[in-house]
């Protein structure tokens, strides 16, 4: 985990440091989130921590630690447990915190219904997807495997 991680960081690290360098414009930043079912390692960011609470500390040590306790608390937020890994999730990180909300307009590419929509609720969420442009509208259902699968909406 620790080499992937590693890689990551090294994936991510330009682009937060061009979003903490930008003084007035606080853009958020979208990051892939990491699978794994190893314990997450804190020792960084507990030593970071300890250290900014330290009155004896020269302020450029203070500096390195204050970027690491940053990035450490982005890299928590961007783990998550294996069993998930089908989500293939993204997630926004903001570099500072701001009144107004982040959002990115975006309009997805399918729509699945679940087993338990009652008709009329399907038919809803359908038609509103069509007016929304959504070309692909699925349902679940339950194949001969006994395997959760999908097919066009009828």
């Amino acid at each position: 985990m620790k080499k992937n991680l590693f890689l990551q960081m090294q994936i991510w690290q330009p682009i937060t440091s061009k979003l903490k360098t930008m003084e007035h414009s606080f853009l958020p930043a979208i990051y892939p989130v990491y699978y794994s079912d190893e314990p997450y390692d804190a020792t960084q960011f507990a030593l970071s921590h300890m250290i900014m609470q330290s009155e004896k500390v020269p302020s450029s040590i203070l500096k390195i630690c204050q970027e690491l306790i940053w990035w450490e608390a982005e890299r928590i937020s961007l783990i998550k447990k294996k069993c998930h890994e089908y989500d293939e999730e993204w997630r926004m990180i903001r570099p500072a915190m701001i009144n107004e909300r982040t959002c990115i307009k975006m309009k997805p590419c399918k729509l699945i219904m679940g087993l338990r929509m009652p008709k009329y609720e399907r038919q809803l969420v359908a038609s509103a997807a069509r007016v929304a442009g959504i070309i692909n509208i699925e349902e679940l259902y339950i194949d001969n495997t006994d395997c959760l699968s999908s097919k066009p909406l009828q």
